[in-house]
């Protein structure tokens, strides 16, 4: 994941062409999905959420990463 911290878009690179992905709040909230189906490359952005730590997880692998908004 690139940048990371970001105030704007951030850049995935997965494992596969096809991924759900999910954005949670420490909390384990769902705060965005997205279903990548023209990887492995993604690009989304977090510019309208909070500043703080997020997760995001790779619902097919397991695969989690720290996100940080600022």
């Amino acid at each position: 994941i690139y940048p990371n911290p970001s105030s704007g878009e951030l850049n995935v690179q997965l494992g596969a062409a096809t991924s759900r992905l999910q954005l949670c709040d420490l909390l384990g909230r769902v705060v965005r999905t997205f279903d990548v189906i023209h990887g492995p490359e993604f690009q989304f952005d977090i510019s309208d959420l909070p500043d703080g730590a997020y997760v995001l997880r790779e619902q097919s692998s397991g695969k989690f990463w720290i996100v940080v908004k600022n």
